[in-house]
């Protein structure tokens, strides 16, 4: 019952259907749905300081390029771990008010700096290069042509050894789409990111192409949750 609800009134109509007074198998399917998307939208808070963990098990980078970075939960969980990790945020310029405020609310200003720019023609390498390059919830904005030219335009500029970290939603390969259709269905109500999904296997051989050894490949949280992919630069 609840995947027919959900292939056929869920998702969008979900909204409309809180605190509805209808009784029997409808409106049971529609609180349960209810619960999952908060015990998701939780796991899902979760996601950058299990990042974090990941990002300096081996070490503590410190130069860091936050791509796209939003209000960067990801570089303020990586620079939570050391007072000598220091960050260029890079977003578009109507982000960087938002960003600038999510950073001093931290209070992380000192190890942050932010920069406006279109990341397919700034120029963001540095003299020694980034020791972690954070491309996340940038992917899937875009086609796999324009990911790929990302990924290689985030790998040139990484310090040797440098790592480049991809966090995003991916599917599997090859992908179950029923389990997507419905799991989709319950992350609307989330706000779930649309646009492109891509599989593990395409940004490992799109980091390849970029001169990278692949690393790790994990979830950050339950699906339809966040992945991190990684891969190091030779030193």
């Amino acid at each position: 019952m609840m995947l027919h609800h959900l292939q056929t009134r869920g998702g969008l109509t979900l909204r409309d259907l809180t605190g509805c007074s209808w009784s029997g198998p409808v409106h049971e399917d529609v609180t349960e749905i209810h619960r999952l998307t908060r015990v998701l939208a939780a796991d899902r808070r979760g996601a950058p300081a299990r990042a974090a963990r990941r990002l300096t098990a081996d070490r503590v980078p410190g130069r860091v390029l936050d791509i796209g970075a939003g209000l960067a939960p990801w570089s303020l969980a990586i620079a939570a771990a050391s007072r000598d990790v220091h960050v260029l945020a890079v977003d578009l310029p109507e982000q960087l008010a938002a960003l600038t405020e999510a950073v001093a609310a931290a209070d992380v200003s000192a190890q942050f700096k932010t920069m406006a720019a279109d990341v397919f023609t700034s120029d963001l390498r540095t003299a020694a290069g980034y020791d972690l390059v954070i491309v996340a919830n940038v992917c899937h904005l875009f086609p796999a042509s324009r990911t790929r030219s990302l990924l290689i335009r985030a790998a040139d500029v990484l310090a040797p050894g440098g790592v480049l970290a991809v966090i995003d939603q991916v599917l599997d390969d090859p992908p179950d789409w029923l389990q997507w259709a419905v799991l989709y269905a319950v992350g609307l109500p989330q706000v779930m990111p649309g646009g492109y999904l891509h599989t593990v296997d395409e940004y490992v051989t799109w980091m390849a192409d970029a001169g990278l050894v692949a690393g790790l490949a994990i979830p950050l949280s339950a699906p339809p949750g966040l992945s991190l992919v990684s891969a190091r630069r030779e030193s």
